[in-house]
């Protein structure tokens, strides 16, 4: 039968479909098992639609490329091994069960766990089924409250004054702008992995730390605590985001208009390829509240940083701010480091 066991400090992802793999003993007749026949063991969990996880096949699949994007500082250092025994260090002192499976009862918040039988008397195939048919019977189905969110509204558009209409119109849409589908399929694919990242974070012997930024003499965006490649965006947004950067305390998108000049000259001082109506044109677009293309342009901001870096770290570089207040960017101005005039 399962059994429901705290374990206290254990801060795996919220995912109840999670089946995580304990074993005492470095090798086991399961871990042996498990090792030879991998993919027929999975396959058997995504049946039941759940995701097992093995440390050690995470710990072999997780690529040097993974490691610098979510954790970026990460100078090559050797890496924590981890085994089948890696929950001992969560788990109660009392716990002396040999190996397991456990999965969370997201009703309890407890992990529930199945001690597993020796395959001479059962298979694992058979103790999975078994596992799947006993855990079935704590499932329970939440029916959150629905919240609605009441707004005033005009039933004549002209009785709203036209300077609010202008201004409304870029604010609200600020974080409905869409990266591109690329960019959030890598970051909807990272999010799923939550037990992999879970299991980096524990081989990586270092923290994630704030990189300074360094705005070359060419206009180059440097990352140095991350790497030699610099950030790369098109001109457009990255006059934006030099002027987000200089402007500690914030924009409002509703006041763009009065820094049409100062972006203008960034501009102009990033390319020297485009004439002036061009850069004018451009520029007046960008500063209409009333034109959702600096929420555009704000969006490729992000994405330049989210193709380098995990996006908790990310958000510090890049444009970010809620409805009706400044738009900032709220990296610590201590680590910017400026080597030409803007």
């Amino acid at each position: 039968m399962l059994k429901k066991v705290l374990i206290d400090g254990l801060d795996f992802p919220e995912d109840d479909s999670n089946v995580l793999y304990y074993d005492p003993e470095p090798v086991s007749e399961f871990s042996q098992y498990i090792e030879a026949h991998y993919d027929e063991v999975n396959d058997i969990f995504r049946k039941l639609d759940m995701e097992f996880c093995y440390f050690p096949y995470i710990c072999k699949h997780i690529t040097e490329q993974q490691i610098k994007y979510r954790i970026p500082n990460w100078n090559g250092e050797p890496l924590r091994v981890i085994g089948n025994d890696f929950l001992k260090d969560f788990l109660p002192t009392d716990f002396n069960f040999g190996a397991c499976l456990f999965k969370k009862d997201y009703d309890s918040n407890k992990y529930q766990y199945f001690p597993l039988k020796s395959l001479s008397k059962k298979s694992l195939e058979e103790q999975i089924k078994q596992f799947d048919s006993e855990i079935s019977h704590d499932i329970c189905y939440h029916v959150g409250e629905i919240k609605f969110s009441m707004r005033v509204r005009c039933d004549l558009e002209e009785d709203i004054p036209a300077y609010e209409k202008k201004f409304c119109v870029a604010d609200d849409k600020f974080n409905k702008a869409q990266i591109s589908d690329e960019i959030y399929k890598m970051i909807e694919e990272l999010k799923k992995q939550g037990i992999d990242e879970f299991v980096l974070r524990c081989m990586v012997p270092i923290e994630s730390k704030l990189s300074k930024i360094i705005i070359t003499p060419k206009y180059e965006i440097l990352l140095p605590d991350y790497g030699t490649e610099p950030i790369v965006m098109s001109p457009l947004p990255k006059a934006v985001f030099l002027l987000f950067l200089k402007h500690e305390e914030g924009i409002y998108f509703k006041n763009l208009d009065d820094y049409r000049k100062e972006l203008q000259t960034i501009y102009a001082k990033i390319t020297n390829r485009v004439s002036d109506n061009v850069i004018s044109d451009s520029i007046t677009k960008i500063t209409n509240p009333l034109d959702n293309a600096v929420n555009e342009k704000c969006s490729r901001i992000r994405e330049a940083f989210l193709k380098r870096i995990d996006e908790r770290v990310a958000e510090h570089y890049y444009v970010t701010g809620q409805r009706g207040e400044k738009k900032k960017i709220i990296l610590p101005r201590d680590l910017v480091e400026w080597q030409c005039e803007i």
